[in-house]
C-alpha cells in the first residue's frame, strides 16, 4: 500500500526483503542471485533422493493434517516439480487427501495421463499423508513446518515458510531453481457457491477482506473476531474507503460483521 499505516499497523506482501542481521538465520551456502537457474550449486546435492526422483514416473500430492501448514508447504511441493521439469524428467502428478481440489487449484496439478505412469512413485506431502499414501513409495518427503530453518544469502533474511521449505529442497536437489520470493504457488478461482451467494447480496464491490478467525491453538494462536474488525477499521481508513469484513470461524451462530 502507499498510504501512511496507523501506529502498531504494518502492511506489507510476500516478497518484502528481511535483512539478515535482524533474524536470527542459517547461511543458505551460496549467493542464490549469482546462479543462474538450472546451474550446479556450489553444494553437494543428496546424491540418493536425486537418483530416485529422475526415476520416478509419478508424484503423489498428499496432505492429510492442519490447512495452514499444508498451504505454506506447496512450495515444498513445487520445488521438486521445477527440478522435475529442469531435469525433463516426465512425471505424472496427482493429489490425494481432504485438500486435493485446493491443490489442484494451484496449478501444480498436471492433468491425469491416459496410460499407467511407468517408473517409481514419489510422494510428498505432512506426515499424516506420508504415512496414509507412501508405504509403497520410492521416495517420501516429508515438508514438516518445524524443520526447514530462517535461511539467508546474499544479506537477505528468508523467514517464510515457503521460503525455507523451497530452499531445503533447492539446497538438497543441487541446482538452481527458478522460483523467488514469496516462493508460494498461488491459488486460482474458480466457481464457488459462497462466492455466488455474496455477490447476491451486494458483496465483493469495492473492498472486501476475508479472515479465518478459526484456529489449531486458540490458547496461543487465537487472534480474536475484535481484533480482526480493528484491523479493517484501520485498512478501511488508511484506504479511504469502506470495507466488509468476512469472518470465517467455527461458530456456527455467527453472522457477517458489515463495517
Amino acid at each position: 500500500m502507499t498510504a501512511v499505516a496507523p501506529v502498531g499497523i504494518r502492511f506489507h506482501h510476500g516478497s518484502l526483503v528481511v535483512p539478515a542481521g535482524a533474524v536470527h538465520t542459517t547461511p543458505l551456502g551460496y549467493d542464490r542471485d549469482s546462479v543462474p537457474i538450472g546451474a550446479p550449486l556450489p553444494l553437494a546435492a543428496s546424491a540418493e533422493l536425486v537418483h530416485r526422483l529422475s526415476g520416478c514416473g509419478e508424484v503423489v500430492v498428499a496432505f492429510e493434517g492442519k490447512l495452514g501448514d499444508t498451504l505454506l508447504a506447496l512450495s515444498g511441493v513445487r520445488s521438486v516439480l521445477d527440478w522435475l521439469r529442469l531435469r525433463s524428467v516426465r512425471v505424472a502428478v496427482r493429489a490425494v487427501g481432504p485438500y486435493a481440489g485446493l491443490i489442484a487449484r494451484t496449478g501444480l496439478i498436471r492433468q491425469p495421463q491416459a496410460t499407467t505412469p511407468s517408473g517409481w512413485r514419489a510422494v510428498i506431502g505432512d506426515r499424516p499423508g506420508i504415512e496414509a499414501h507412501g508405504s509403497e513409495a520410492a521416495v517420501s518427503l516429508v515438508l514438516d513446518p518445524a524443520a526447514p530453518p530462517c535461511w539467508s544469502t546474499a544479506g537477505r533474511a528468508h523467514p517464510a515458510l515457503p521460503a525455507r521449505h523451497y530452499l531445503a529442497l533447492e539446497r538438497r536437489l543441487g541446482i538452481r531453481l527458478p522460483a523467488t520470493a514469496p516462493f508460494a504457488p498461488t491459488l486460482a478461482t474458480g466457481p464457488n457457491n459462497l462466492v455466488e451467494e455474496l455477490r447476491s447480496v451486494g458483496w465483493l464491490g469495492g473492498l472486501n477482506l476475508a479472515a479465518i478467525t478459526a484456529t489449531s491453538w486458540p490458547e496461543r494462536k487465537d487472534y480474536t473476531a475484535q481484533r480482526y474488525i480493528t484491523l479493517a477499521e484501520h485498512i478501511a481508513e488508511a484506504q479511504q474507503a469502506q470495507a466488509r469484513l468476512l469472518l470465517i470461524g467455527g461458530n456456527p451462530d455467527g453472522g457477517i460483521p458489515h463495517l
